[in-house]
Formats: C-alpha cells, sequence, structure tokens
C-alpha cells in the first residue's frame, strides 16, 4: 500500500506543481529551437530545393545524411558544436531546477509558490550539479566497464575469431539485463541522494551521496521495485510514442504540423513523468521516516 499511496501522491503533488513544467518545457522549447533553426538554414540553402528532402521527411535516410555530411562538413560542424554546448546548457538547467521542485515536494504547500521554487533553486543549484557530476562519471565507469567486458568476450568483434555472428548477439543478451539491473540501481541511489540533500539541507554532498546509499539499501527490495513501476510508465510512454510517431506518414506540411504536435505533447508527458517520478520518490522517502 506505501507503493501506491507513493505513486498517487506524487501523482497529486505533480499536478499542484504543473507550473513547473511550463517553465521546464518553455526553456527546452527555446533551447531546441536554438540548435533547429540553423540547421533548417542550412537545409534551405544547401538542399532545400532538391528531390532528396522528400525522402529525408518520411524517416531516417544514411545515404542522404552521409552524402550532406561529405558536401557541406564546414557547414555542418559549427551547428554540432552549437548543438553540443546547448546539450551542456540544458544538463545546467536541469541542475538548477532540481533543488526547486525537489523543495516544493518536500514542503509540499498547499499551491505553487514562486518565492519558494526559484529561492530553493538557486540555493542547490551548485550541490545538487556537483552531485549529478559524481555519479555521471560512475555511470560512465560503469558503462566503459561493460563495453569493455563485452569487448573482450566477443574477441574484439573479430569475426575471424569467432565462431558465428551469433555470439556478439547473446553476449548483448547476457550482459544487457545486468548491465540494466546495476545502472537503474545507481539512478535510484542518485536520486535519493538528492532528496536527501534537499530535505536535510546537506552542506555537503558526501553526506548526501552516504545517507542516499543507506537509504537505498535498508530499503532496497521496496525501493527498487517502486523505481521499476516508475520506469514501466516511461517505457510505456516511450513506446506509445514511436508507435503513434511512425503511423504518421509525412506527406504534406498538414502531417508535418500533426508530428510536430505530438513530439510536442511527449515532450511535456515526459517531463510531466520525470516530476511524478521524483514526488513519489519524495514521498516514498517521507512515509519511512520515524513519526
Amino acid at each position: 500500500m506505501s507503493l501506491l499511496r507513493s505513486i498517487t501522491q506524487g501523482l497529486r503533488y505533480t499536478w499542484r506543481y504543473q507550473r513547473v513544467i511550463v517553465f521546464i518545457y518553455l526553456l527546452t522549447l527555446v533551447l531546441a529551437t536554438i540548435v533547429a533553426y540553423p540547421l533548417q538554414q542550412l537545409l534551405i540553402s544547401t538542399v532545400g530545393h532538391s528531390l532528396l528532402v522528400n525522402d529525408l521527411v518520411q524517416g531516417f535516410n544514411y545515404t542522404f545524411l552521409n552524402d550532406f555530411k561529405n558536401a557541406y562538413e564546414g557547414s555542418f560542424t559549427p551547428i554540432l558544436n552549437q548543438s553540443i554546448l546547448v546539450l551542456a546548457l540544458s544538463y545546467l538547467l536541469f541542475s538548477f531546477f532540481t533543488g526547486g521542485y525537489l523543495a516544493l515536494f518536500t514542503t509540499q504547500p498547499d499551491r505553487y509558490e514562486g518565492s519558494l521554487f526559484w529561492s530553493n533553486c538557486a540555493r542547490f543549484f551548485g550541490r545538487i550539479f556537483r552531485l549529478s557530476l559524481c555519479f555521471l562519471l560512475l555511470q560512465g565507469g560503469l558503462l566503459f566497464g561493460f563495453l569493455s567486458i563485452f569487448y573482450q568476450m566477443t574477441s574484439g568483434f573479430s569475426l575471424f575469431e569467432l565462431e558465428c555472428e551469433q555470439i556478439i548477439i547473446e553476449n548483448f543478451y547476457l550482459l544487457s539485463p545486468i548491465y540494466f539491473i546495476i545502472a537503474s540501481i545507481l539512478f535510484l541511489w542518485q536520486d535519493m541522494s538528492k532528496i536527501i540533500l534537499v530535505q536535510e539541507e546537506k552542506k555537503w554532498i558526501l553526506g548526501a551521496i552516504g545517507s542516499g546509499l543507506r537509504f537505498t539499501l535498508r530499503y532496497f527490495l521496496r525501493s527498487y521495485l517502486l523505481y521499476l513501476l516508475l520506469f514501466c510508465f516511461w517505457l510505456t510512454l516511450i513506446v506509445s510514442n514511436y508507435f503513434l510517431s511512425t503511423s504518421i506518414t509525412i506527406i504534406d506540411s498538414t502531417t508535418i504540423g500533426y508530428s510536430f504536435l505530438l513530439s510536442q505533447v511527449f515532450v511535456i508527458l515526459r517531463l510531466y513523468l520525470k516530476l511524478w517520478s521524483a514526488s513519489s520518490l519524495v514521498e516514498w522517502y517521507n512515509l519511512q521516516q520515524p513519526t
């Protein structure tokens, strides 16, 4: 019952403070526009009148993209660099907003309070950014470790040393579930550490990381089950978006508009789900505290 209560209460608080989602969505849209507009202008100035564009809007076209890269690599490089810069900026913005919405979920005011949200965004930004960076390094080390093991198990992907290509697929299916379990536990640990950092107003990120680890281990089975349930919601959203987006055939400006609208609905729902997951974990943490 405590898991169900965490999820339902999390949804309730997410709906109550949904103005946060509006702020994040608008900034995300601005950042996406910063990247998309120069790319649009480049396509118009280079292949805007080519019939190949009709093939591109139908979906991924490797031949077109490879030829375009070879022909206009000098023009494409600045846009790529700008995209990397925008991704880094997005990472900073989400780190900034995290302290604000976690403070709302922790204090649970009757309605959205802008002063509470924005003050805690600024207050916890540095600590949350450093904490996220630590776990990013852990996730990178984990990924590198599993890729190294996969590389060794497949003899460096050398078809001359393998009996058949099936060995690569079998090893991938063997290692993927193990990697997913460990990576998801790290994400759970990270999220609980952020919650504790804000909830208990930790001054040092190592204290929050240690407390997050102790909480995760103490209530591991139910915490991990809750995390998997929230992941299933996210997976359902991804799969649903895939089937809906592939069902739309791009033939004119109207269908392009439908496709764009669908993508924006997906972005908003993904933001809702992100905050829903965070508020559910905050509620779960609160339920485990002694009364």
